[in-house]
């Protein structure tokens, strides 16, 4: 009998021991994961973000040389104020001046901090900035193109990588660009500070598999 209770003893501890190994390898695993999403989000935001400038590069080509410096400075200006309308002063946007490599002018653009030091806009904020970034240059793009196209942005989950604290200073922003350029847009988010400073704002829902839309605001 007394044979039987030690088996069983060291059975249990076997088991507590398979456990705990079982509950750390399983938090490895959810690492693991969370790892593998924030790299795939910093893959997603950095191919947006090369897009924009990449769409802004174009832009500076169809232009004279007077009308690149007027474009630099204004760009500059737009997107330092978006920034510190969000983050404050700590950020600032700068654009080199453009060159003429081939038969193509080439710029560099630059997150600055307060002190004028160039800053990786991934790195900062956790990413916030670059997606903030990414956004006001889009804005600019659409805007710019007022003559040849829909003044209308379609945005799904934009900025998502911006700490909860700065979402209402965004909301503000969105809402101050809409007012000042009668730019339209469509925003797909969870986020209800964005959903407040909308003009009108619907729900999706998707009870027993189908759709529902319901309004509002």
């Amino acid at each position: 009998m007394q044979e039987l209770q030690l088996r069983l003893k060291s059975l249990q501890e076997r088991m507590t021991e398979v456990k705990l190994s079982f509950s750390l390898l399983q938090g490895q695993e959810n690492e693991i994961l969370r790892g593998l999403q924030f790299a795939s989000n910093q893959c997603e935001s950095y191919k947006f973000l090369q897009t924009s400038y990449e769409r802004i590069q174009l832009f500076f080509q169809s232009l004279g040389t007077n009308e690149q410096v007027k474009l630099q400075r204004w760009v500059e200006s737009m997107v330092t104020y978006g920034l510190q309308c969000v983050f404050g002063t700590r950020y600032g946007f700068r654009i080199s001046e453009p060159e003429i490599k081939g038969n193509e002018v080439s710029i560099d653009f630059d997150v600055i901090d307060s002190t004028g030091r160039p800053r990786d806009p991934y790195e900062e904020m956790g990413g916030g900035v670059a997606d903030v970034l990414a956004f006001l240059l889009q804005f600019i793009i659409v805007h710019l193109m007022k003559d040849r196209c829909a003044q209308i942005m379609f945005l799904d989950e934009d900025c998502k990588h911006l700490s909860p604290e700065y979402r209402q200073p965004m909301a503000n922003l969105l809402r101050e660009l809409v007012e000042r350029t009668n730019v339209q847009i469509v925003l797909v988010t969870h986020e209800h500070k964005y959903a407040e400073a909308a003009d009108k704002v619907y729900r999706f829902t998707k009870p027993d598999n189908l759709t529902t839309i319901e309004q509002i605001v």
